[in-house]
């Protein structure tokens, strides 16, 4: 899968010509990040904003998801903090787009029911900083605890990722997102070693429909 990063190919960043960009050219999944306001709206910028009038609202992206002709494209939520994914999820199952949703970010796995966590793109680190010196068997025994909480997909940045890592991850039945990979040739490295979803700056690019 190929996950167009927010401002792909171009846009700006988390802009509804972003959104309405990608649901027009049918990528598989679009990725936006989004922060809670005191006031509880959830609203698309990657850095908290004490004023966000001028920012999208995830609920008009729902809309716009919910009206436009592309009824299958996934939207990734990169969620800035632990308090915005139950909420994006309750405001996903108003507009009834649950099933097209994943989320990432800041995830506490216990927050999620269990048939919900195959949707969390569960970012590595939230469990371990695998940044410093890499430990064979701390990587294995806290890759068997998120397995084991439900978690379906973890994801990483790209440039720690190695064929012998994605070994190890399938080994747990479990599949590897990286992200961002914006060279063209070197998404094709990380498709053909087995990882399921690559999010690109190059999307549209990769995909051919830029």
């Amino acid at each position: 899968m190929i996950t167009a990063h927010s401002g792909s190919d171009g846009f700006k960043d988390n802009s509804m010509e972003f959104i309405e960009a990608m649901l027009n050219a049918n990528v598989e999944a679009f990725e936006i990040d989004c922060q809670l306001a005191e006031d509880g709206t959830l609203y698309l910028s990657h850095d908290e904003m004490a004023d966000y009038a001028d920012c999208v609202l995830l609920k008009d992206v729902f809309q716009q998801m919910k009206t436009s002709q592309n009824q299958t494209t996934l939207i990734n939520i990169d969620c800035k903090n632990g308090a915005i994914g139950p909420l994006a999820v309750e405001l996903a199952q108003a507009f009834d787009l649950v099933d097209r949703i994943v989320l990432s970010g800041g995830l506490v796995i216990e927050d999620y029911e269990p048939s919900f966590r195959p949707q969390l793109f569960y970012n590595f680190e939230n469990s371990w900083d695998y940044s410093q010196t890499f430990d064979h068997e701390v990587f294995v025994r806290v890759l068997s605890d998120i397995y084991a909480r439900g978690v379906r997909v973890v994801q990483f940045y790209y440039g720690f990722v190695t064929p012998e890592i994605v070994e190890i991850i399938h080994h747990f039945n479990v599949n590897i997102s990286v992200w961002t990979v914006n060279d063209l040739s070197t998404i094709d490295i990380y498709l053909n070693m087995g990882v399921y979803n690559v999010t690109s700056r190059s999307a549209l690019a990769y995909l051919g429909v830029a």
